[in-house]
């Protein structure tokens, strides 16, 4: 297997508010993956060490340090390309989660079909390991729902007008393939309609995804408008963290970066796992605008109005 000689844990751009507590549930986190079986990849680790950090919450605004915390980051968006473990670790914020903040999760997916297998395996995830089993209380197969016995559940639904009541409820709303999120849903499922609104004092939404080609992604405004909103380094609420090869362009329009070289795509590909003789093959049979945005995390981004989202 074709490695290059060093790997890039770093994200290329990351930007996220500031925190008033020098700490993070980062490890915490990755310690129930491991029990779980499912130990993480250092650039793994690091994604959840920046956005897990935590910021005080004043109950009445005289000494905050006594009140509880909640996250710096309310918001979290990750961008890597494809086959990296991007879902992965968007679970292993799910598990941990789960089972020491007693989060109400809703784990959304663009079809019925794929919530159902993400469902089927975090439940053989979870009966798996003998520690984390005898922790549920009751696996609901028609609603793909998991209940656990401090309080905690989650649920892994299709992104449709049925499910938006529970993903405005949940303390953690995860959007997975992000690039695919219809504009209309995400936006009464992040923010909440006219009638129901978000509650949890630490709710936090993570938006997950490769890079939007505008072609081939009708529904990639949403995932733009928070790549953008992360891109300004001023949002006080996201926390962005890109793992990309540089998209700058010639007067010819053609990339400054050599994409045949392994060093130059392991900027967008972190995982150790990958195969760099196996993405020079699939180089050779892609389309040029799929292999930069699919491996490489280069996006034909949309144009978007300010107020998108």
């Amino acid at each position: 297997m074709n490695r290059p000689t060093r790997r890039r844990h770093k994200p290329r751009i990351f930007t996220s508010p500031p925190s008033t507590l020098d700490m993070n549930l980062g490890s915490d986190l990755a310690e129930i993956s491991e029990k779980a079986g499912r130990p993480l990849d250092t650039w793994q680790h690091v994604v959840l060490e920046k956005s897990s950090r935590m910021d005080t919450l004043a109950e009445d605004g005289t000494n905050p340090f006594l009140a509880g915390w909640t996250w710096s980051a309310s918001e979290v968006g990750l961008l890597t390309g494809a086959q990296n473990g991007r879902t992965f670790v968007a679970e292993a914020r799910a598990l941990g989660g789960l089972l020491t903040l007693r989060d109400q999760v809703v784990y959304t997916l663009p079809s019925r079909q794929t919530a159902v297998l993400h469902f089927r395996s975090f439940c053989d995830v979870l009966e798996s390991s003998a520690e984390l089993a005898t922790q549920v209380q009751g696996i609901h197969y028609r609603e793909n729902l998991i209940v656990m016995r401090n309080g905690g559940s989650i649920r892994f639904c299709p992104r449709r007008s049925v499910t938006i009541d529970a993903a405005i409820d949940a303390d953690l709303l995860v959007i997975d393939d992000a690039h695919d999120a219809p504009d209309e849903w995400a936006r009464a499922a992040v923010h909440g309609t006219p009638f129901r609104k978000p509650q949890s004092p630490r709710r936090q939404v993570w938006y997950v995804g490769t890079a939007v080609h505008q072609d081939r992604h009708p529904n990639g405004r949403v995932f733009t408008a928070v790549r953008n909103r992360g891109l300004t380094g001023t949002d006080p609420s996201l926390c962005w963290i890109e793992y990309s090869v540089p998209d700058r362009r010639d007067e010819n329009g053609d990339l400054e970066q050599d994409l045949t070289k392994p060093s130059v795509i392991a900027r967008a590909n972190p995982s150790p796992r990958i195969d760099f003789d196996r993405i020079a093959s699939a180089r050779k049979m892609l389309l040029p605008e799929v292999f930069e945005s699919e491996i490489c995390g280069i996006g034909t981004w949309p144009n978007l109005d300010p107020v998108t989202v």
